[in-house]
């Protein structure tokens, strides 16, 4: 991961108590806006007579934008202490918070 380990959900830790950790951590939130791309920022705003599928189609496709939300949803779910689903060239697996790793399907 990214991130760094003080960012990290402690064990035993309230997932209330991680939330407001992070939400006062100045440099994880500067970390967090450096994550964000001024292009899919942009694009929402870029052509006005587009049609909204389209335009959501566009900024969606951009893979920085997609990099951002999925780990958002990894921070989301390791906070409330539930595994991150993945899969690769090795197969499909589930990431807990404390590291381990499952696998659902080898291939």
């Amino acid at each position: 991961m990214e991130w760094q380990h003080k960012w990290d959900l402690q064990p035993g830790e309230d997932p209330e108590n991680y939330k407001e950790r992070l939400s006062g951590d100045a440099e994880y939130q500067a970390y967090l806006d450096s994550k964000l791309t001024v292009s899919w920022k942009e694009e929402w705003n870029r052509k006005p007579n587009e049609d909204f599928g389209q335009r959501l189609w566009r900024v969606c496709d951009d893979p920085d934008y997609l990099k951002y939300v999925v780990e958002q949803a990894e921070r989301s779910h390791f906070a409330m202490g539930l595994p991150v689903y993945k899969g690769d060239e090795a197969g499909i697996y589930e990431i807990w918070p404390d590291g381990r790793k499952v696998f659902l399907k080898k291939y």
